[in-house]
C-alpha cells in the first residue's frame, strides 16, 4: 500500500512542473509614430514574446519566440488623446470592424519624445464587468518618423 501523503506530493510536483513550464513574457521593443496620410498618424508598437508551451497541445513544453506589432491610429501626436479618438488594432491599417477595437477607456499621452498609455478594454456585453487594463500601460520612448511606413503585415 502506498503512502497517501507521498502520492499527494507527487501529484502536486507534476502539476507544479506543468504550470511553471508554460510561461510567457511579453515586452515592448520599440514604438514608432509614422505620418500616415489617411489617418494622420500610425503608431507601431513592436512587441517581443518568449515562452514555453502551446495552447493547442498542453503537453508541449517547447520554447517559442514571437515578434509582433500592435497599432494605434490617432489624429495627433501632441498632448492627451482620449480613447474615443483612438483606433486600436492588431493588424496594420485594418481600422474598421472586425479588426479594430473600439471598446477602450482612458487615454494616450504624447510628450516631445515619449508616449504614455493609460488604457483599458471594457466588455460591451457586460458593462458591470471589470475593465481589463492594456498590458503595456506605462511610459515609453517614442520615435517620430516623418514618412509613411510601408505595409509590413498584409493579411
Amino acid at each position: 500500500m502506498t503512502n497517501p501523503l507521498l502520492y499527494r506530493i507527487k501529484i502536486f510536483a507534476v502539476i507544479l512542473i506543468i504550470i511553471s513550464s508554460c510561461s510567457n513574457s511579453k515586452k515592448v521593443v520599440e514604438i514608432n509614430a509614422y505620418n500616415c496620410k489617411a489617418t494622420k498618424y500610425e503608431i507601431q508598437i513592436k512587441t517581443y514574446s518568449a515562452g514555453r508551451g502551446n495552447i493547442h497541445n498542453p503537453f508541449s513544453f517547447s520554447k517559442y519566440d514571437l515578434n509582433d506589432n500592435e497599432w494605434l491610429y490617432v489624429n495627433s501626436i501632441n498632448g492627451i488623446i482620449p480613447a474615443d479618438s483612438i483606433i486600436f488594432t492588431y493588424v496594420q491599417r485594418r481600422t474598421e470592424f472586425p479588426w479594430s477595437s473600439t471598446n477602450l477607456r482612458g487615454f494616450v499621452s504624447f510628450g516631445s519624445d515619449s508616449i504614455e498609455f493609460k488604457l483599458a478594454f471594457y466588455d460591451r456585453e457586460n458593462i458591470k464587468a471589470k475593465d481589463s487594463p492594456y498590458e503595456f500601460n506605462g511610459k515609453y520612448k517614442l520615435n517620430v518618423i516623418n514618412d509613411t511606413i510601408p505595409i509590413i503585415e498584409d493579411y
